[in-house]
């Protein structure tokens, strides 16, 4: 209920989620639609669910689960290089691969997995070639592995670090988002007094 009411009450059109999340989309469009049937006025929107196919369900670095911080299965994006790097070597890759020189198998191999998003399609190409053919190594694979999370990723982890090291900026972000949000959730609400038949926010007449 909480989170059909964070949605409903700003009015969302797409509401980002993964696919084991959909079910919470439908309970608010369910409580929009009751709402408003109940009281024939369009006062709430029904949000859709914004699922990217491509990155809808992606497991972490242990090939089995979803990723998770509690599972301890995530890279984690914004930590120091070292700790990203420990991460990526211990990425699951192909288990039946005992030496360098083995062909590999890039389906279920997580690194190739993340290396789809991450990686130029073209240098992923030649990788999986290359990797079928026992010719690289699963340590040089990882290591572009890194290097692409890093380039991907290091704008952002520069605005990470900004703020990390100006807390005032968040503050301001967080105060400037909230004065938004307070005007659209109030001009709902009043919508919302007006549909029950309530005049303002202390009166039941």
């Amino acid at each position: 209920m909480l989170m059909a009411a964070d949605i409903l009450l700003y009015k969302a059109d797409l509401v980002p989620v993964g696919k084991d999340q959909k079910q919470h989309i439908e309970i608010a469009r369910d409580i929009a639609g009751r709402f408003n049937r109940t009281f024939k006025k369009n006062i709430f929107k029904l949000p859709e669910p914004y699922i990217p196919e491509e990155v809808a369900v992606i497991l972490g670095t242990d090939g089995k689960r979803k990723m998770s911080k509690t599972l301890g299965n995530i890279i984690s994006i914004f930590e120091p290089e070292e700790i990203i790097q420990k991460q990526v070597n211990g990425t699951f890759t192909d288990p039946t691969r005992k030496h360098a020189t083995d062909p590999g198998h890039v389906e279920g191999n997580m690194v190739f997995t993340y290396l789809d998003f991450f990686g130029e399609k073209a240098k992923v190409t030649q990788l999986k070639e290359i990797y079928t053919k026992g010719q690289i190594s699963d340590i040089e694979v990882k290591k572009y592995l890194y290097e692409s999370l890093m380039k991907t990723f290091k704008k952002a982890r520069e605005r990470y670090a900004d703020l990390i090291a100006h807390p005032e900026k968040v503050k301001k972000i967080l105060e400037e988002g909230a004065a938004k949000a307070r005007m659209v959730s109030t001009a709902t609400m009043g919508e919302v007094r007006e549909a029950i038949g309530l005049v303002n926010q202390y009166s039941f007449d």
